[in-house]
């Protein structure tokens, strides 16, 4: 028997899933709620991504001036653009491999702090708001996530 959680294959005779611990006999019941929370943790996990991806092409805004066509010189609040720039890159990457995670549903943790440094990235200001509606979404299903992981 599959577990509906995590994926791993349980032995026809098992009551719980023997990796996330999952009440198998239950399924049929949790089937019509489990997938709108299963879809609340996929689109939180796609709009963390995307918010990632935003505050990806943000950085390279600021590291190579003109790159899109606009100049951030101008800024002042920003202090030295190419560090700005450099640590952008960096949170939004996090953002994306928290997405990654939210899709798998592992390491709870990663996900939530990778939904706010996706967030933080700022991604041309839409990202921003497209990354907290992101971490609502996975915040709001987080039963869903594997426990007993490294990180989760």
């Amino acid at each position: 028997m599959k577990c509906p959680r995590c994926g791993i294959e349980n032995e026809t005779s098992a009551h719980t899933c023997i990796l996330c611990g999952l009440p198998l006999e239950e399924t049929d019941e949790l089937a019509p709620g489990a997938a709108r929370r299963r879809s609340r943790a996929s689109v939180g996990g796609a709009l963390i991504i995307l918010s990632g991806i935003m505050g990806i092409l943000n950085g390279i805004y600021f590291i190579a001036p003109g790159s899109l066509g606009l100049d951030p010189t101008n800024i002042t609040w920003i202090g030295d653009p190419v560090t700005f720039g450099y640590l952008t890159i960096a949170a939004a990457m996090v953002g994306v491999v928290g997405g990654l995670t939210s899709l798998q549903r592992t390491a709870y943790p990663l996900c939530v702090a990778g939904g706010f440094l996706a967030a933080l990235s700022l991604g041309f200001t839409i990202g921003f708001f497209i990354g907290l509606v992101g971490m609502a979404l996975v915040g709001s299903s987080r039963k869903e996530f594997v426990t007993g992981t490294r990180f989760g």
